[in-house]
């Protein structure tokens, strides 16, 4: 659930995207596709679709470099890109941003359907995540 503006929402297929109307376009758009093609392939490799509509917001710009991405249960997932490069993402930088994207996406999957054991290590939740999205990039 999002508390915020109706003007900052965006609904696709089976997610809601959450941004300010002043995000960088060009972030957007790309970050928005790739949710959209990531879904699409872990719903259809996966044989499972997802019970929940999941949240993905994003916020772009400010000061630094780099991005970080938090999921939590629900599923809820919120991307921050730092920097002007994230603006108009260049090839090479919408290649990262596609593997960063997907990466989050999976963990709709494989955290808020799937657990692993306790004492489980955290690579290999996230490392099957960064498999993912490499199969999702090459679909």
């Amino acid at each position: 659930m999002f508390i915020g503006p109706r003007t900052y929402i965006t609904r696709i297929d089976q997610a809601l995207v959450v941004a300010p109307p002043d995000a960088p376009r060009g972030l957007f758009e790309a970050a928005f596709n790739e949710l959209r093609a990531s879904m699409e392939f872990y719903t259809n490799a996966l044989g499972i679709t997802l019970p929940t509509q999941p949240v993905l917001v994003m916020t772009g710009g400010g000061e630094g470099q780099g991005y970080v991405g938090d999921v939590t249960p629900g599923p809820f997932v919120s991307l921050r890109f730092y920097g002007a490069g994230w603006a108009d993402p260049a090839l090479e930088t919408r290649a990262r941003l596609s593997r960063f994207v997907s990466h989050e996406a999976l963990h709709f999957w494989n955290g808020a359907l799937l657990s692993s054991a306790e004492g489980t290590p955290s690579w290999l939740h996230e490392g099957g995540a960064d498999y993912a999205a490499l199969l999702s990039a090459n679909n």
